[in-house]
């Protein structure tokens, strides 16, 4: 018993480590693709403070929504620990976790990415991206407490409906005795 909790914890911080990596890499290159309008990279070298707000809101709000995915991601760990791992089940697990971890991916990207858009089509007294290239500092922070509050709301939506297709073991029927 207490192996698998090691073992899983293990494997929980390398995955941990290597997803946090990726999910900031992925998660700033899809704004950059969301947004062509824009030039993240020169807005950055040039110090406007407004692209970095919103760049780093996406990156963390990305990160909020797929952490929720580790959960979903340990509980098919341990139900595949303890029920014996074979080379099948280990392979079963592996691409159940990568599974995981992509859709939690696409849900942030996506959900904060039509959020966003949403949110811009909304306010069309003001184009707040036009306002973030001249560093609009006061607009970077609105449009980065979206992005934040939307993850939040995403965040808990995908881990429950991750943790719903976590494949836990079939409780067998109990019978009663003596009646």
């Amino acid at each position: 018993m207490q192996n698998i909790g090691l073992v899983s914890g293990a494997v929980q911080l390398i995955v941990s480590l290597v997803l946090g990596l990726v999910v900031a890499i992925v998660a700033f290159r899809s704004f950059t693709r969301m947004h062509r309008e824009l030039d993240e990279m020169e807005a950055l070298r040039e110090n406007n403070v407004a692209m970095a707000i919103v760049l780093a809101s996406m990156v963390i709000g990305t990160g909020l929504v797929v952490v929720q995915a580790l959960g979903p991601a340990v509980s098919t760990m341990q139900t595949t620990l303890y029920n014996g791992i074979t080379f099948l089940t280990g392979l079963a697990f592996v691409g159940m976790t990568l599974g995981f971890l992509l859709l939690a991916m696409f849900i942030a990207i996506v959900g904060i990415g039509v959020a966003t858009k949403v949110f811009l089509w909304l306010t069309d007294e003001i184009d707040e991206m036009a306002e973030v290239k001249k560093n609009n500092i006061a607009v970077a922070i609105t449009l980065a407490s979206v992005i934040i509050l939307m993850s939040m709301f995403l965040a808990q939506g995908s881990q429950t409906f991750l943790t719903s297709l976590v494949p836990y073991p079939a409780i067998e029927s109990i019978q009663v005795m003596g009646k």
